[in-house]
């Protein structure tokens, strides 16, 4: 029985390793084929001031930032340059390390078909779509995963050296990218309902200990960032779609996603309320990761509301890996009941079939390329030509990250034969329209618009 039980360890570790590697291939293609986006080359725009201060005074700018993704980027940005794979090889490698996490995870509570949970996180479309993007998610969400493995030991097993442990990968976590704490103030609040047995009450105090250190260590960074960020940070229009949308890559399949997770959360909480003590462990490890999953929706809803901002796709990443576990917990729980043994395979047919299909939608869309872009103006600049980037503040260093020889060629006054309007994609019609109403009303007029990489390039001259 002992050496069945270790091949059939085996045999899901090959299958997992497998299905990782494919997705590991899948990732290449996408980070190849896809261009460079906004939010990544304004990170990319930190690592121009890598040897000074200015560094982290860009950081700081970003709204709700975290410095330590910047540090790792950077060695990969010095060695393959502003290059999509420069900027996203980090990512890729933590994207691959958080789904072996993720698989570990899945056998560790007990789940009878990790590999099903584990293709349902793989091919979560928000998941995958920050894979392939040079952002700090993947990376938190590695530690957010390692993190919450060492709590699952903290629990079975209360220490001082796994709690210190606990508290050192949240504070990676959080320090990559603040929001991905949220999930370990639900795992402390939730353990409190066990503190009736003297090892889980021992459990929680040192969760607690670990959790309010982490919050302590992260605090100086935000008190000293607060003040910096700036109000006009670049921000996507409405014409992208509302994050809900963004997060399953198409609005019915986000619907469908979001219904068949309710499902299986609501039976796995049902189920554990009829686990004995023989299952407590089950019970305790359900319960806290429930509790992460609502502190980290509730506590962003109520963050995004008071500092009256936009409620974004990433933001439901850090719920994400409970919810699967939960949700497949509930269904084959329910499936363990003889004339019920079909859910768990329909439930994970349906949430994948509903992931691939965001999937299609997220990746189809048209993709922004302003470095495509950027490459369109300089040949545009002959003679007595400078160029204006519409929308002041950030538009310039987003064009200049891929072209500097237009930091040269910037307009400073308007007395020039051509001018050319350079706007991302970012720039609202509003702010176009603007742009070449006040350069018609300088007598300029347009003589040729060149749509590019979801901005757009025009060129107005004025009479000789």
């Amino acid at each position: 029985m002992f050496l069945g039980s270790v091949r059939e360890s085996v045999r899901l570790f090959v299958l997992g390793t497998i299905v990782i590697a494919a997705y590991a291939v899948l990732l290449c293609i996408g980070i190849a084929m896809i261009p460079l986006r906004i939010p990544e080359i304004l990170q990319l725009a930190a690592n121009r001031g890598f040897e000074s201060l200015s560094m982290l005074r860009w950081i700081a700018q970003a709204p709700n930032s975290a410095p330590l993704n910047y540090f790792v980027q950077m060695p990969f940005l010095l060695v393959l340059g502003y290059t999509p794979l420069g900027a996203r090889l980090d990512s890729l490698l933590f994207a691959i390390a958080a789904s072996f996490l993720f698989f570990h995870l899945a056998r560790r509570v007990g789940l009878a078909h990790p590999l099903l949970a584990l293709l349902v996180f793989l091919l979560l479309p928000v998941h995958a779509l920050l894979a392939v993007q040079g952002l700090p998610f993947e990376q938190a969400l590695f530690f957010l995963l390692l993190a919450t493995e060492w709590f699952l030991q903290l629990v079975e097993k209360p220490s001082i050296p796994t709690a210190g442990l606990y508290a050192v990968f949240l504070t990676l976590g959080t320090y990559s990218a603040p929001y991905a704490f949220l999930p370990a103030i639900g795992y402390v609040l939730f353990l409190l309902l066990f503190v009736n047995r003297a090892g889980e009450r021992r459990a929680m105090w040192f969760a607690l200990s670990a959790t309010v250190i982490t919050a302590a260590l992260f605090l100086p960074y935000y008190l000293w960032a607060l003040p910096q960020v700036n109000p006009f940070w670049p921000s996507r229009p409405e014409l992208y779609g509302n994050a809900f949308e963004q997060s399953a890559g198409n609005e019915w399949a986000a619907y469908a996603a979001m219904t068949l997770f309710g499902l299986g959360i609501f039976a796995a909480i049902w189920i554990a309320l009829r686990w004995g003590t023989a299952e407590l462990f089950r019970r305790i490890w359900l319960v806290c990761l429930l509790g992460g999953i609502v502190s980290s929706l509730a506590i962003t809803a109520v963050a995004d509301v008071w500092l009256g901002a936009s409620f974004t796709a990433d933001q439901l990443l850090w719920a994400l890996p409970a919810a699967v576990l939960v949700a497949f917990a509930g269904a084959e729980r329910l499936a363990a009941r003889r004339r019920m043994r079909p859910v768990t395979a329909v439930f994970a047919s349906l949430l994948i079939a509903a992931c691939v299909a965001g999937d299609y939608f997220e990746f189809s869309r048209p993709a922004e390329d302003t470095a495509a872009e950027a490459a369109l103006i300089a040949p545009e600049l002959g003679g007595d030509a400078c160029v204006v980037f519409v929308s002041e503040r950030f538009s310039k260093v987003l064009f200049e990250v891929f072209a500097p020889s237009l930091q040269r060629r910037e307009c400073l006054n308007f007395s020039h034969q051509r001018i050319v309007l350079a706007s991302h994609p970012y720039v609202t019609r509003e702010q176009r329209d603007n742009a070449e109403s006040f350069f018609r009303g300088l007598n300029f007029s347009e003589t040729r618009r060149i749509p590019s990489g979801g901005g757009q390039i025009v060129i107005m001259e004025q009479p000789h």
